[in-house]
């Protein structure tokens, strides 16, 4: 159920010019995603864990049934916006996590082609 109102300014103007808008007016929207569905594995047959988690220096990647080849990851920030990948030769990887701000990531695992799972990662 959405509710909405409305005081002051009731007048706006919506300027769009290719792929980019501007919302000329007094109250702007502010919209807040919760991501809710990142813990099931999207593939099942591999036992993956990630810790720790809050985590400051490192963040760990261990794989449990040692099909690791050709597993990757990405990193990406909040907003989508992508910042690392790398390759997982063995059962445990290591993704250095200290030069980061402190915000909440997502950590996409990837084995040939496939998306394994989807973690979320909060780094203090």
């Amino acid at each position: 159920m959405n509710i909405s109102s409305s005081m002051g300014q009731v007048a706006f103007r919506n300027v769009m010019e290719g792929y980019a808008a501007i919302t000329e007016g007094v109250q702007q929207p502010y919209e807040i995603t919760i991501v809710t569905a990142l813990n099931e594995p999207l593939i099942q047959e591999f036992d993956i864990s990630v810790y720790p988690n809050p985590t400051i220096d490192f963040l760990t990647i261990n794989i449990k049934n040692n099909q690791t080849k050709g597993l990757s990851f990405m990193l990406f920030d909040e907003l989508g916006k992508f910042i690392i990948q790398g390759m997982l030769d063995d059962v445990s990887g290591k993704i250095p996590m200290q030069t980061y701000r402190p915000a909440v990531y997502f950590l996409q695992l990837i084995k040939n082609d496939k998306t394994l799972n989807i973690f979320k990662i909060i780094k203090h």
